[in-house]
């Protein structure tokens, strides 16, 4: 196996193609443009009422009328980005981000108007003359988000790549950044727009950034459905999560307008759902080098936050890398100063960013969490820790260091043939072999195609494969107990909108199935935390050598929190699963009585 070799630089293209697409393109997207906004505008225009979301501080933002001419330069701005490509490529993308955003922006206009309640005063001389232009086919309805600023998001974007590409960033740069802000505060300062519609424009901008991006692969060109079932199953979880955050912010927002920052996590998670619904690791826009795009990283940031605090739980009392042999270490995702007493950091994990300050060696191949890893990149990663080891020393990582990294660094011990080296070193010293290891082997059944004779040789273990079945009970039941919280969750946040519906309902009856339904809920929402703290358990105890030693570790937790007297004897794995499988069954009756109830009660 050989690393893949560079494409060799594209030959210049042409700059009078380059004109000739950038021109074909603003001759689709202005009539378009005019069209659809003008059509959004006069559906508003009809409705007896249009609402709008204003906060108490806007009354101070003055009027600012010489401020309308960095607001109407972003049209030149919007023309000129086309012209300045150097590929037919980046005039499509570029075209492809302008198009999104207007359709987006346009389908938000229609489905939920909002209305401008400033009136501005009379001006005169070139602002009064802007205007009066602007007026002509401006309306007060299309406020958020801000198609104004998901442009200026693109366009400024642009313009950085292409000074940093002319090398004219010294002096032009900042004067950039100062004319966008310029624009920015001119949508305010116009009493054009509310504030609401800032913030909300600019995802919309990064999102249009996400979708066709400057390099790279389309992320949603060539998605296929997964046939994975993990896959499809954690598609669900990022998907119900995104659904739930909506549906927050939806209703939220009846409250305060300060609930629609739940539309970034939404985004965030439903990114995340579509990746392992079939588009795969290339959502996280990861490059080699480990850096990720700043779309993606802003978009991504409450996701990332989760996985930082994911990592930091799963791994604070456990060594951040242990040796495996000849040079080469597993480990989670390292800091700066860890990944530098490195030669090379080969990183797996997608959702992890590069840290700064980094000056090793870094090679990244971004895979999906909790899935097995596509074959050529499997491949392409073994390869690399062979190539890489030749240099000095290699630590593999993914984010916990538990999964990803593991499966690739066996696969690498059975390809060189080194598997029996760890296996002799794991038997004789399991703790040195430690958790980052032996919690790989549930992620590779199926493997045995590839060389898996024996699922234990990474692991550490020597007869039992106590610590896989545990850490493999304890995933599934973590499952298990977290998809009923959230439908109850759902189920009770969509209660206002389905009460809205049905009606008052003053029947005995009704008001019967309504307490069934709550006693339902509060009887599932208990019996599924029992079964999160029974996983978190599980996983105690997967993380102990022997049966014995780990099931006397969770009876001493269990004996510190007062919640059963420390036994003479304890009882054994199967025993313990026994018993929590009889919960797992009175949180499926519980579930089933709350849905029963609930569709009895809605009606009834």
């Amino acid at each position: 196996m050989a690393l893949p070799v560079a494409d060799p630089a594209p030959a210049r293209e042409p700059y009078l193609g380059i004109v000739l697409r950038a021109a074909l393109w603003l001759a689709l997207l202005a009539p378009f443009f005019y069209s659809t906004y003008g059509f959004a505008n006069w559906l508003a225009s009809r409705r007896d009422h249009v609402g709008s979301i204003v906060f108490a501080w806007e009354y101070a933002i003055p009027f600012v009328a010489w401020t309308i001419v960095p607001y109407w330069s972003i049209n030149l701005f919007y023309g000129l980005s086309l012209l300045l490509n150097t590929t037919r490529r980046g005039v499509d993308r570029l075209a492809g981000r302008y198009l999104s955003a207007q359709i987006i922006a346009v389908a938000c206009f229609i489905a939920f108007p909002l209305t401008a309640t400033f009136v501005r005063p009379e001006t005169t001389g070139l602002p009064g003359f802007l205007f009066a232009v602007l007026g002509g086919f401006d309306k007060p309805f299309n406020q958020a988000p801000s198609l104004h600023i998901a442009l200026l998001v693109i366009i400024w974007d642009h313009w950085r790549h292409v000074l940093a590409r002319h090398r004219l960033g010294g002096i032009l740069r900042p004067v950039w950044h100062v004319w966008c802000f310029l624009i920015g505060a001119s949508v305010l300062t116009t009493w054009q727009h509310h504030f609401i519609d800032i913030p909300t424009g600019a995802l919309l901008g990064l999102f249009a950034l996400w979708l066709f991006p400057s390099k790279g692969e389309l992320p949603f060109w060539g998605f296929r459905l997964t046939a994975d079932p993990r896959a499809r199953r954690l598609a669900g979880y990022y998907g119900l999560g995104a659904a739930l955050a909506l549906a927050g912010a939806a209703e939220g927002a009846l409250v305060s307008a300060d609930f629609l920052i739940l539309l970034w996590p939404a985004l965030a998670l439903a990114i995340v759902a579509f990746g392992y619904a079939g588009a795969g690791a290339k959502v996280f826009q990861k490059a080699a080098d480990g850096s990720v795009s700043l779309a993606n990283r802003i978009l991504l940031l409450p996701y990332r936050l989760g996985a930082r605090i994911n990592v930091w739980v799963w791994t604070r009392q456990l060594a951040p890398q242990v040796e495996i042999t000849d040079g080469v270490f597993l480990g989670r995702f390292p800091s700066a100063d860890e990944a530098n007493r490195f030669g090379t950091v080969i990183d797996l994990a997608g959702e992890m960013e590069r840290p700064r300050g980094v000056t090793c060696r870094w090679i990244s191949y971004a895979m999906l969490d909790l899935v097995a890893p596509p074959h050529d990149r499997l491949e392409r990663a073994v390869a690399a820790i062979e190539l890489a080891r030749r240099r000095g020393t290699v630590l593999v990582c993914c984010a916990l260091g538990f999964q990803r990294s593991a499966a690739i660094v066996a696969d690498w011990l059975v390809v060189t043939g080194r598997s029996y080296t760890l296996h002799r070193r794991a038997r004789n010293s399991p703790r040195r072999a430690g958790p980052c290891t032996f919690r790989s082997g549930w992620m590779n059944r199926g493997w045995k195609n590839r060389g898996w004779k024996n699922r234990h040789e990474l692991a550490g273990m020597s007869g039992d494969n106590f610590p896989e079945k545990a850490e493999i009970f304890a995933a599934g039941l973590m499952a298990q107990a977290v998809w009923p919280i959230l439908l109850v969750v759902a189920a009770v946040m969509a209660a206002p909108v389905i009460g809205l519906v049905a009606g008052p309902q003053t029947t005995a009856l009704s008001a019967a199935a309504w307490l069934v339904v709550a006693a339902g809920a509060v009887a599932t929402l208990a019996l599924s935390a029992l079964l999160l703290f029974d996983a978190l358990l599980f996983r105690l105890m997967a993380s102990h050598a022997s049966e014995a030693a780990g099931g006397a570790a969770v009876d001493d937790v269990l004996a510190r929190m007062r919640l059963k007297p420390t036994a003479a004897g304890g009882r054994s794995l199967d025993r313990r699963i026994a018993g929590t499988r009889r919960l797992l069954t009175r949180q499926r009756m519980a579930l089933a009585m709350f849905a029963a109830a609930s569709l009895f009660a809605a009606f009834v």
